[in-house]
Formats: structure tokens, sequence, C-alpha cells
């Protein structure tokens, strides 16, 4: 992607007051792309608009609750004639437990959220962006989606979602100047773990592995933006992982993971929102 061109265009980021959405509207400042923050957290909005801001670039906070129908119509208007050449979907919950043990609306939250909300805003972003022939779209999923995750069952079902829907997107748009990328992340270290009661840390990852920042993972994806392959892996662990995951049958690779997650305290069902 041309960053040289976007000067007066700008980015729209979903769940950019912490973590992964942050360090991406920090790397696209950075960048010189002006950046509309998107989340719930007035307060954590205003200071990341304010680290953007000291890169040159022009903010604006869209305040909402993406749970909600009308967010969507609250954004667009917010925007109004701006703009938008990059739309990345971050914003997203989980939930951990048995499937029968979560509460029912908090599942059809993570549906909604994790996979209706990136579809919409991708269909309403996506037509200027063919209009000018020119924009991007990350969708950011996850490993989840790739291969099997004990007791996250809605969770790894949504973010699978979104990765086809990013990866045949990308198909549909091979012929224009339109990109449309799928970022799976590695372990990464954002409040997600702590909200979901994930007590996850690199001693208690198994050899090889190492939690990766969230910045890594902005970086790694903003960089590979256009080029090639649609989906990006920012972890080389897990593109090991997940290579030989898709070698060996199904069956096994359930068996080697549920025994390799068999420390997972089964008598709790914790569920929690990426805190955006």
């Amino acid at each position: 992607m041309n960053w040289s061109d976007d000067q007066s265009k700008w980015a729209v980021i979903t769940g950019a007051s912490s973590g992964i959405g942050r360090s991406f509207a920090l790397a696209i400042a950075r960048r010189g792309m002006n950046v509309a923050l998107v989340a719930r957290r007035e307060d954590r909005l205003k200071q990341v608009a304010a680290e953007c801001e000291e890169f040159g670039v022009e903010t604006e906070l869209c305040i909402v609750d993406l749970r909600e129908e009308s967010s969507i119509d609250a954004i667009e208007k917010t925007l109004g004639a701006r703009s938008v050449a990059l739309l990345v979907n971050n914003a997203g919950v989980v939930a951990r437990g048995p499937f029968h043990g979560i509460d029912e609306k908090w599942q059809r939250d993570l549906v909604y959220l994790n996979s209706v909300v990136p579809a919409v805003m991708t269909r309403r972003f996506l037509p200027p962006m063919l209009e000018r022939d020119n924009g991007a779209v990350i969708f950011v999923s996850s490993t989840s989606a790739c291969y099997f995750h004990p007791e996250m069952a809605t969770y790894a079902s949504s973010k699978l979602f979104s990765m086809h829907l990013g990866e045949h997107l990308a198909w549909e748009l091979r012929h224009s100047n339109v990109h449309c990328q799928t970022v799976i992340p590695g372990v990464t270290i954002t409040e997600l773990f702590s909200a979901a009661d994930l007590d996850i840390s690199n001693d208690s990852l198994p050899p090889g592995y190492r939690m990766q920042s969230s910045e890594k993972v902005a970086e790694k994806s903003l960089c590979s933006l256009g080029k090639k392959d649609c989906i990006v892996v920012t972890s080389r662990v897990e593109k090991v992982v997940m290579r030989i995951c898709s070698l060996l049958p199904k069956r096994l690779v359930r068996a080697i993971i549920s025994k390799a997650a068999k420390g997972l305290d089964r008598t709790r069902l914790p569920v929690a929102s990426q805190p955006d």
C-alpha cells in the first residue's frame, strides 16, 4: 500500500482503545494517515488519539458500542464525507468454557461483534474504495480459526468466519487496487487474556513459543498489506504449528491439543470482553 498517496485519507480502526487496535492506530498514524478510532471507552480513546496526533495526523473519536445495531450508522454519520482508505476490523470479544455453560446473550453478542460487525462494516466502506480503485480492508482473526482450541467453540467459530470472509473478498478484489488481508496473530500480549481469566505467560507456553507484542502484529500486518499473501500469520512458530495441524488427521490434532490443555480449570466458566 502506498502510504504517501493517502495523507488526506482516513483509516477506521475498531476496538482502538487498547491492545492490537491501539497498536494499529499508532502504526497507521506514524505512516501519516488520519485515524478514526472506534470503541466504547471514551477516556481510553482520548489517550490513543493524543498519541496519534503526535505524528501530525488528524483524529476522530467514534464512541459507540458495536453490539448495538445503530452503531455503524453512528460511525458513518460521524465520519461524514471523509474518504476512508483503510478499514481495520479488530474489535472482538472472547468466551471460554463449555458451550452449554456460557450465557446465551453473551454468545449472541460474541457472534454479532466478531462476525456480523466486520461483515457489515466492510459492506459499508468497501464500495467507495472500489469506486476510487484504492483502499484496503484488514480482518483481525485468530489462530483459533485454524485449528482446534478446547472450550472456545463460539469464539473459534466466529474467527473462522472472519478469516473465510477475508480470504474470499481478497479473491473477489484480485483485479482491483483494493486489498483485503486477514491477519492471524499468535499468542499476543493484550488485555484480552487477563479479561478472559487466562493466565498465560512465556513460562506457561510450550518450548519455542513466545508471546508477541501487539506492536509486532500491527507492523507485520501493515508491512504485508497489498502484497501477495492475503492471510498473514504474525508468528513463525504458529505458522509451523498450523502447517503441521493441516497435515495431521483432525482426530489426532484434537487429541494432542486436548492433552496439552488438560491443565485448564473446567469448573469455572469465565467469559470476557476484549475491553473496548
